[in-house]
């Protein structure tokens, strides 16, 4: 059997390369590179997905701070697919705006 089958999908993340200091950062400081990591992540959607379901007090997960996934939690909470979203989330922010 494949080893890799059982790797946990973390171990694809940008965080697992570049370190977690980047992603939890004090009050007040930037976390604007976390986001922008975050965004070329190749498993951002799982990241995501998993912050949503396991309510991650701390660091930039999946894109978002703390206050925007509470925010999301609370549609989990009452019953929203965590998966669906988290798809959510990520689709509006590649929408380009438009006045």
């Amino acid at each position: 059997m494949d080893e890799d089958a059982f790797d946990p999908w973390w171990r694809e993340g940008i965080c697992a390369q570049i370190g977690s200091d980047l992603f939890f950062v004090g009050k007040g400081q930037s976390v604007s590179e976390a986001k922008r990591a975050c965004r070329l992540c190749p498993v951002r959607l799982q990241c995501l997905t998993d912050a949503l379901q396991t309510e991650v007090e701390y660091g930039v997960f999946g894109g978002l701070t703390p206050p925007a996934r509470l925010a999301l939690a609370a549609h989990v909470r009452a019953g929203a697919d965590p998966l669906a979203v988290a798809r959510r989330v990520i689709a509006q922010e590649r929408t380009p705006w438009s006045p």
